[in-house]
Parts: C-alpha cells; structure tokens; sequence
C-alpha cells in the first residue's frame, strides 16, 4: 500500500492499521469490478486507493468500515 515507511512518518499505529484493512476491504471490491481498465495496471489502482485513504485519514477519518466506505464512494463503480 503505497511507501509504508512514508504514510507510518504521518499516522499512529492505529491508523496505519485501520487503512491497511480499509485497503484490504476496498481492494477486494474494486478488483472485482471493471474498474481496472480505467487504469494502466493494478498498481495504478492500488498506488491511488491507497492515496485516497491516506488523504481520508489525514482528514480524521480513522474507523476502517468508514474509510472503506468513503474511500470506495470515491471511485464510479457503475
């Protein structure tokens, strides 16, 4: 999920651990839509939910559920 030695310089343990199952969730969801062929490959994909839940992080969002969801509002996935 992204530079792990970059996102851990800006979040508490618990945080870190909340995006980490956040992506994990979102993951999951977004690999099984067709949603990968907006991007160039999967670590397009990955690189940029992985932004997405940072930024959501640094805006106090911190429950995994919540950033899961918000994170994945965030994409089209019609």
């Amino acid at each position: 999920m992204g530079s792990p030695r970059a996102i851990s310089n800006h979040c508490d343990p618990k945080t870190l651990a909340a995006i980490d199952l956040a992506f994990d969730g979102a993951w999951d969801v977004l690999a099984s839509r067709a949603l990968l062929a907006r991007f160039a490959n999967d670590r397009e994909l990955q690189s940029e939910l992985s932004q997405r839940l940072v930024i959501l992080a640094s805006d106090g969002v911190t429950d995994p559920d919540e950033l899961r969801r918000q994170v994945l509002s965030s994409f089209p996935l019609a």
